[in-house]
């Protein structure tokens, strides 16, 4: 399946904007490419930057030193990019309110740039100029993470030039604090974060490519992490993605180990450390990657980006099978070696879509989910044994969910972002009448949900009904 540039090059020129069955060795996807211009672009991010309720792509651009962004049309398609400048050669970029004014800001790794980039975000999808924050040279990925337990975001970053997890607290105003250097695992890439022990406090889990493992920095509530933990991860880990696979309220880990041709999954045991390492073979050079439920069954599966630089040009996609196990479930090709992909719903349908770029492309690509296989559970066509009502809807604070399934028959609530990660789960709930309400208030429970969309979904059985709602700023908020 090799290919000169040149031509792959024009084949997706000849794609750009149009919708084209993706080759697939499974189901029938459909394939949407849209331009970033002349590009090197290693990872992407997916959010709603304007407020309209359609999810929109950023993705850092290591050759001209910007950020592209290309907002949604709530259709799967995407508008022409924007560039915004950043300082030095972005690596990864991920959106988050780093101002506190409720309105997305973008913020990139810089590998030549001597630090992060950080473009406020305008509210309308458009960003106003750069400002830097100084860390020095070789950052690869970032999070953004409530680290010390205040209201503003921290930023956590993996620095390859020398093994540092560097830190840089936000101050209560605006910017950051100098940055807090903690030592890691060789050669940090990808970096993550869950709360892996369950204390409520944020933890961080970076793909440690030079030390063949996931170093797993335990949250204190403070700006300094606890020291390192690592866990074997297969040979050069570079690519991470957190998912509970076995459905029993632990994070886990998988990993992308590019040299191998192979991932390994890391079960979470709940307390911050991680059973052995389980590899399941995959296509060559494996590094992006993501996790999401792509057949609405509760249970995630693993997209991996493949090919980059050396290799064919696939998607491998893995179906959680609910104890912790994968199994190939199709192999999508791309008209170019892909780097990086994320699990969304793009055209708002309630089936989870793919969004994948790569190095040399200048392309960013949707795949568009056709829906569930049959083996996936299904919401009941009339609604007779399960209901669910969201009030209020929009809500500015706690909403209360009523709940609606056969009496003394377990049944489980989840909420999700628009991303398709799990927020909070209650159950399984055993219900002494066929109707219940249960409150939920983000900041009572400790869990921190900004403004935007939510799923609410309420199953029993192989059986389940979907509710979208909207979070607003709570009163008193910008």
């Amino acid at each position: 399946m090799k290919r000169s540039w040149r031509a792959l090059l024009g084949f997706v020129l000849a794609l750009m904007g149009s919708a084209v069955p993706a080759t697939s060795r499974g189901m029938s996807w459909t394939a949407l490419h849209f331009s970033t211009g002349a590009s090197f672009n290693h990872t992407l991010a997916v959010g709603d930057l304007n407020g309209d309720g359609r999810l929109d792509v950023a993705t850092p651009n290591s050759q001209s030193s910007a950020v592209t962004v290309l907002l949604g049309n709530g259709d799967g398609t995407l508008a022409p990019f924007r560039a915004y400048p950043t300082f030095g050669e972005p690596q990864d970029v991920r959106i988050a309110d780093l101002t506190g004014d409720g309105v997305p800001d973008l913020v990139t790794a810089d590998y030549t740039g001597g630090g992060v980039t950080v473009l406020r975000g305008l509210g309308d999808g458009t960003f106003a100029p750069r400002v830097a924050h100084s860390i020095g040279p070789g950052l690869v990925s970032l999070v953004a993470v409530h680290l010390n337990g205040d209201a503003r975001l921290d930023l956590a970053v993996s620095r390859e030039s020398n093994s540092t997890l560097a830190v840089l607290p936000a101050l209560p105003d605006s910017g950051f604090a100098p940055v807090v250097p903690n030592a890691t695992g060789a050669t940090p890439h990808q970096i993550e974060t869950a709360d892996f022990d369950h204390d409520g406090l944020p933890d961080l889990a970076i793909a440690s490519h030079g030390a063949a493992a996931v170093s797993v920095h335990l949250g204190n509530g403070t700006s300094t992490p606890a020291s390192a933990m690592p866990f074997a991860a297969g040979a050069a880990p570079i690519g991470i993605t957190i998912a509970d696979l076995n459905v029993d309220g632990d994070a886990d880990l998988v990993v992308s180990n590019v040299n191998a041709a192979q991932i390994s999954v890391l079960l979470g045991k709940g307390d911050g450390t991680f059973d052995p390492p389980i590899a399941y073979p995959t296509d060559p050079r494996p590094r992006g990657m993501d996790s999401g439920d792509l057949d609405g069954d509760g249970v995630p599966e693993v997209v991996i980006a493949t090919g980059y630089p050396d290799a064919d040009s696939l998607l491998s996609v893995y179906r959680g099978v609910g104890d912790g196990t994968l199994t190939m479930r199709d192999r999508m090709e791309l008209p170019y070696r892909a780097a990086d992909c994320v699990i969304a719903d793009m055209n708002g349908d309630g089936h989870r879509d793919i969004v994948a770029t790569g190095p040399f492309a200048g392309v960013v690509s949707v795949l568009l989910n056709p829906g569930p296989n049959v083996d996936a559970p299904q919401p009941h066509p009339h609604g007779r044994r399960l209901a669910l009502e969201v009030h209020p809807n929009p809500a500015r604070g706690a909403v209360t969910l009523r709940l609606r399934s056969p009496a003394g028959e377990p049944a489980v609530l989840e909420i999700f972002d628009p991303l398709g990660r799990r927020v909070v789960r209650f159950g399984p709930l055993v219900m002494d009448s066929e109707s219940q309400a249960l409150a939920w208030d983000p900041e009572a429970t400790g869990v921190r949900a900004g403004p935007g969309l939510y799923l609410a979904r309420w199953g029993a059985g192989r059986e389940f009904v979907d509710k979208r709602f909207v979070l607003l700023p709570r009163s008193g908020q910008p």
